[in-house]
């Protein structure tokens, strides 16, 4: 999972990965993909994985360059 790589490199990564595990990681990487898409937003979110809004939308934050560099359709 390339959002584990950036973990080494991106600290807000780190932290939620840290905080969360490689499970809630990915569960939120579904999440940023539906962010990118305009579906969720940052509020959304945070009720969805019970977050504080501020901890989602850096976590989306972070995770939005990983969607990106995956879509085929971009």
């Amino acid at each position: 999972m390339d959002a584990v790589g950036r973990s080494d490199d991106d600290q807000d990564i780190a932290v939620y990965l840290d905080r969360h595990g490689i499970d809630g990681l990915a569960t939120a990487l579904e999440y940023a993909r539906e962010y990118v898409d305009g579906t969720v937003n940052h509020r959304i979110t945070a009720r969805e994985l019970d977050l504080s809004p501020l901890e989602a939308e850096i976590i989306l934050q972070a995770l939005e360059p990983v969607v990106r560099a995956h879509r085929t359709d971009d």
